[in-house]
């Protein structure tokens, strides 16, 4: 069972559920991949993911993978409930996988791949190898969304949730600052949080397995999906 945590709900009653500005964003990101997927007319393939929660994005892409393999950590207890929705699609394969070498270990190749908001939970030392695994492993699109943790959207985020008493990262005032005017490399990372994480940097590392074919902001251009 999916355990409560954070305001005694689960992960999906806290991020997608009950309305309000935070449900709001949180969806987006899955309207923003149905919608990339569309614009370059994708109509079927096979797909990889990582970080899968509970096969939320399988129902927001406009086709039926004609294959689909999923790996997660299971933090949260996801797992159980994909199973259960994609019961009747036994082409579709969810694994628990917390470490690069449980992760398409066979490495089979796949049409496309998807990972929302995951990459900023690996560790600096695991990102780039799994973006090298995840880029061999895909033969043709990527659709990647991660959170900005810099700048405008940082700041009112940080003082949004400091205000609902949803804050779970500390930063002190110059960390804070520092976020603000977009100095993550003067803000200690956590480095299975969001805390000092930094998209230009994994734009950077992107740029060498793939060509980026669009950068694009949800709600404000500087809340970017990758």
């Amino acid at each position: 069972m999916a355990y409560r945590c954070i305001e005694n709900k689960t992960y999906n009653e806290r991020l997608f559920e009950g309305g309000g500005i935070r449900a709001f964003f949180h969806n987006s990101r899955f309207k923003w991949l149905n919608n990339a997927v569309k614009k370059v007319k994708l109509q079927g393939g096979s797909v990889l993911e990582l970080g899968f929660f509970d096969g939320r994005s399988l129902k927001y892409l406009p086709f039926k993978p004609d294959t689909y393999a999923g790996y997660d950590a299971d933090w949260e207890g996801g797992m159980e409930y994909a199973l259960i929705d994609w019961k009747d699609y036994p082409q579709y394969q969810f694994f628990k996988s917390d470490q690069l070498s449980t992760f398409n270990p066979e490495q089979k190749l796949y049409d496309y791949s998807i990972s929302m908001e995951t990459l900023e939970h690996l560790t600096t030392d695991e990102l780039e190898n799994y973006q090298e695994s995840i880029a061999k492993a895909t033969r043709s699109y990527g659709f990647y969304s991660v959170p900005v943790e810099k700048g405008l959207f940082f700041i009112f985020e940080y003082f949004l949730q400091t205000l609902m008493k949803l804050q779970t990262e500390n930063y002190s005032a110059k960390e804070a600052f520092y976020a603000t005017i977009g100095r993550l490399d003067k803000v200690k990372r956590n480095e299975r949080g969001h805390k000092g994480f930094d998209y230009n940097v994994l734009i950077k590392q992107l740029k060498k397995h793939f060509d980026i074919v669009e950068i694009k902001g949800l709600q404000f251009t500087f809340y970017r999906c990758l």
